[in-house]
């Protein structure tokens, strides 16, 4: 895996909360969904079980290409508390290198992307999460 450092660039939450990956202390996860993919859609309501069971303390945001107003309806229909971020494919590939979602990528404390890699279930998405945090604790 090549590692790429992410910028310090501010994002927006869903409901207006500026968010700075520098900020966390922590490894961390971004989940790319799109609204115009089917399985990025199956995915929706699998979001929130993998943040409140499968992450352990890791923080997790959501990149999603929905407007405002869809994104606030998928938050509170899915009952999510972790942020969704409003960000278009273009800026996906030109900020991430992502290029096909479903996406998930995880980056260690010092913000550098340790994994990237299409999730295109539930499952991919957990198997990747294990996998990260186990190559994480090696040495």
């Amino acid at each position: 895996m090549d590692k790429v450092r992410i910028g310090e660039k501010k994002y927006v939450n869903w409901n207006g909360d500026a968010i700075y990956f520098g900020s966390f202390d922590s490894a961390f996860c971004l989940l790319f969904l799109s609204l115009y993919c089917l399985r990025c859609v199956d995915l929706l309501p699998h979001v929130k079980s993998i943040a409140d069971e499968h992450l352990e303390g890791m923080p997790m945001m959501v990149m999603l290409d929905g407007d405002e107003d869809t994104n606030k309806q998928i938050v509170e229909y899915f009952n999510w508390e972790v942020p969704v971020v409003q960000i278009d494919s273009h800026h996906m590939g030109d900020e991430f290198a992502v290029y096909e979602t479903p996406t998930m990528q995880i980056y260690d404390a010092n913000q550098v992307r340790i994994f990237s890699g299409v999730t295109d279930e539930a499952e991919d998405v957990i198997a990747c999460i294990k996998k990260s945090k186990k190559e994480m604790k090696q040495p």
